[in-house]
């Protein structure tokens, strides 16, 4: 809760405002997501059954929702483009942005 964000016309830094803004937005897949790596890793330190691997299968599909933490570098990405004014710049940008994407998805796929 250190880091503000931006208003129509400041930037807010207030901790409870901050904190406020990030329960009504992310923390409901924030939690989430723990909570399934939780579920995910009490399954496999305890005896396997029928139960236990229903819970477990549910919790890899479910893992596949930390990509949407990618969705969060969206509005960063969007700042830092308006800052850029070379539109060669732009495409590099715009390519390497691609690939990191392409990286991350392969990653959270093969490594779960």
């Amino acid at each position: 809760f250190f880091v503000g964000y931006h208003t129509k016309s400041s930037i807010e830094l207030s901790q409870r405002k901050i904190a406020r803004r990030y329960l009504l937005s992310w923390f409901g897949l924030d939690f989430t997501l723990v909570f399934v790596d939780w579920l995910y890793i009490l399954s496999r330190s305890v005896e396997t059954t029928s139960y236990m691997n229903l819970v477990k299968t549910f919790a890899r599909g479910v893992r596949v929702f930390r990509l949407l933490r990618i969705v969060k570098l969206h509005g960063i990405i969007m700042t830092a483009m308006l800052m850029i004014t070379s539109e060669y710049a732009r495409a590099i940008v715009t390519i390497v942005v691609q690939l990191a994407v392409i990286i991350l998805v392969n990653h959270f796929t093969a490594c779960g």
